[in-house]
């Protein structure tokens, strides 16, 4: 519901859907380490999947509409995601060389799916920071704006001056340029070259956007 945009002044937008969906992840607990409950292994692992998607999610909403984000790093203690939580093992050379052909490539597809979903979580937690040093939260006051914006009421993020925080700025791009650095490889941007039989569309498109996020 999150990509669903009718009219410009439909106060149930992207930011709406996302806070709902916030909202009854705080109510039934998913902010909170599921290691720490009476699941079993398969429903942590689930519900590790469903926060940290409603978490990057929340980043790229907040970077796209200039809305403030609705998840607080301090609220939450749900682990980074691992390839375990996909259902991926780490170490599975034995059940590896188990598998026919066709069901290798599945397998591989798949984990580099999850790498690329675990490196934008990653990312997400540093936009978070980004966020924080570059913007904050204003409202229109003006007369003149409150007229001729059809935004008037809402909350947005506003640039905050250059010099109030450089320091911050530079720690940012610390962070970002050591997330770019840890990339795994099947991480790392590459042009898509090569003959077209041999080329993953999906594992494409899921590489350059999160470079395009990082960028």
């Amino acid at each position: 519901m999150t990509y669903w945009y009718e009219t410009p002044d439909d106060q149930k937008d992207t930011w709406h859907w996302m806070g709902v969906a916030i909202s009854l992840s705080h109510t039934i607990g998913l902010h909170r380490n599921p290691e720490n409950s009476n699941l079993d292994i398969r429903r942590q692992r689930l519900w590790k999947r469903i926060w940290w998607s409603c978490f990057m999610r929340d980043r790229l909403v907040a970077l796209g509409m200039r809305r403030p984000t609705r998840i607080k790093i301090a609220d939450c203690d749900v682990p980074m995601l691992t390839l375990s939580d996909f259902g991926i093992e780490e170490d599975s050379e034995l059940s590896d060389f188990l598998l026919n052909p066709e069901e290798q490539r599945v397998k591989d597809r798949q984990r580099v799916l999850a790498s690329l979903c675990i490196e934008k979580a990653k990312l997400s937690i540093i936009i978070s920071h980004v966020l924080s040093a570059q913007y904050s939260v204003l409202r229109s006051t003006t007369m003149d704006e409150c007229d001729t914006d059809q935004t008037k009421g809402t909350m947005l993020l506003q640039p905050k001056t250059p010099d109030a925080n450089g320091h911050e700025v530079q720690t940012c791009d610390a962070m970002l340029a050591e997330w770019h650095k840890q990339l795994c490889p099947e991480a790392l941007w590459r042009p898509a070259d090569g003959l077209v039989e041999e080329i993953d569309t999906t594992i494409i498109l899921h590489r350059d956007l999160l470079h395009m996020v990082y960028l």
